[in-house]
């Protein structure tokens, strides 16, 4: 009787779920108001605007139904956060918002070991400084989590088969498609959707522009080989930055085709010189 009493006394006096949904929606719109930011200054508007449109396909699993509960959506809105303070040069709030990404969903650790060699490589030594405080806070609360998990799981908890699928392709287009938008679409727009975005990244230059396309190949990479074909939720960690390169795809493909049309002139110059 008194463990029901004091189950219910906790129950009472934690905040109702309605408060954990504002919190997220608030840190989704401070994310895309400082998205809008970032992309107009390397861009034009339009480029911003698309950018804003394409992201609140993904924020729009902030006040679907339960899905907010989803850590995934909550690490990957912290990260697109991160990128964006970064880029516009508050580095501690993008520290601060990636290591908050790493305490909801361990999956965000990729990321912060980027942000950690990107410190390390520009010689941010403040940063590197409260990056390693922040990996062994984070250490030390996981030891702590895991001691306290591990006391409620038997054998028969554990998860039958390996994480390792090795779903290559056929997944990561999967994980893609946590995009509300993209989910109303037919499936084979997200294998245009995916290329685009990934041109577009390659072709962007700039600190931003390596943070970006190094966690976006990072998580793609794993992708490729951990997670069973349930989990394409996973890819909440990184939908919310596939919109920065989708907005520059139509440069980069302008650039690469401009880049062909220079080299064909040379190669057919080139040939008759051979021949002779």
């Amino acid at each position: 009787m008194r463990k029901a009493r004091s189950t219910g006394q906790l129950k009472n006096s934690l905040p109702a779920p309605i408060w954990g949904q504002v919190v997220l929606c608030i840190l989704a719109a401070t994310t895309l108001l400082l998205a809008y930011n970032v992309v107009q200054r390397d861009g034009k508007v339009w480029h911003a605007v698309a950018a804003m449109l394409l992201l609140l396909g993904v924020f729009q699993w902030c006040v679907d139904g339960d899905a907010f509960l989803a850590q995934e959506l909550w690490a990957g809105i912290l990260i697109a956060l991160s990128v964006c303070a970064y880029a516009l040069g508050y580095w501690p709030a993008g520290l601060a918002a990636g290591f908050a990404a790493l305490l909801w969903r361990e999956l965000a650790l990729p990321y912060c070991l980027i942000a950690a060699f990107l410190a390390w490589r520009g010689g941010r030594r403040r940063e590197m400084l409260r990056g390693v405080a922040g990996f062994i806070l984070y250490a030390l609360f996981f030891a702590y989590h895991a001691s306290q998990v591990s006391k409620h799981i038997t054998p028969a908890d554990r998860f039958p088969s390996s994480w390792i699928q090795f779903g290559g392709l056929s997944f990561i287009l999967k994980t893609c498609r946590m995009n509300v938008f993209l989910l109303a679409l037919p499936s084979w727009v997200s294998g245009i959707y995916l290329p685009l975005a990934i041109l577009g990244l390659i072709g962007w230059r700039g600190p931003t522009a390596l943070r970006v396309t190094l966690t976006v190949a990072a998580y793609f990479g794993a992708f490729a080989i951990v997670g069973q074909p349930f989990n394409e939720y996973w890819g909440l960690l990184c939908a919310a930055l596939l919109p920065f390169g989708i907005v520059r795809a139509p440069a980069a493909i302008g650039e690469l085709t401009h880049a062909v049309r220079q080299a064909l002139p040379q190669r057919r110059i080139a040939e008759p010189a051979n021949q002779a």
